[in-house]
């Protein structure tokens, strides 16, 4: 899946974003806690929080990793934060 991280205004995006670039490794983390969205999955680049994968995408990604599946992300391109919303494009799959 080829989507852009959610709410990465609020999280450590900004502090880092002149840090990331293309292919660098994200983790991803369930969030079944998260008062806002019960099937929340935040996005790390090393220990950094840079948001959430989008809600309208984020019930396949919650379920697969709910049952063990085991995703990995990467980023595909950091934009200009003061041109987009949601400024980091990223690739998440699941190992098999």
């Amino acid at each position: 899946m080829d989507t852009r991280i959610a709410g990465s205004g609020y999280y450590a995006f900004s502090g880092v974003a002149m840090l990331l670039g293309p292919g660098d490794a994200l983790s991803l983390r369930r969030q079944p806690e998260n008062p806002h969205d019960h099937l929340a999955v935040e996005v790390f680049w090393k220990n950094h929080k840079l948001g959430y994968l989008p809600r309208r995408g984020n019930a396949v990604s919650a379920a697969l990793m709910d049952q063990g599946g085991r995703l990995s992300a990467e980023v595909l391109a950091v934009l200009d934060h003061a041109e987009h919303w949601e400024p980091l494009d990223i690739r998440v799959w699941l190992h098999v």
